[in-house]
């Protein structure tokens, strides 16, 4: 997933507007706006900020891998982020049910 479509699903996934997290990040609406839009790129600076107001890190955001995972471990560690409580604790129960099945 591209930076611009990461932030923006973070933000959404965090019932935030893009006016509360330019705010936080201390950039203009637009500026942050056009982030999203792919537009723009931030600053290193802005990036931390960013991350910080979306509950993240950095290397999440940009997609910097400091282990060395599988596609597919990738993909279910996304799918897990963007899940809200209810689905983490869903996705955590199947899981243990497999690896149970699997003994």
């Amino acid at each position: 997933m591209e930076f611009c479509d990461k932030i923006k699903v973070l933000r959404e996934k965090a019932g935030l507007s893009q006016q509360e997290v330019a705010k936080t990040v201390g950039v203009a609406k637009s500026t942050y706006s056009l982030y999203e839009a792919g537009k723009r790129e931030p600053d290193v600076l802005k990036i931390k900020a960013i991350a910080l107001a979306l509950n993240t890190t950095p290397d999440d955001l940009l997609d910097i891998k400091n282990s060395p995972l599988s596609e597919l471990d990738s993909e279910l560690i996304e799918i897990y982020k963007i899940l809200g409580p209810e689905g983490k604790a869903r996705l955590v129960e199947q899981a243990r049910l497999l690896r149970e099945a699997k003994k």
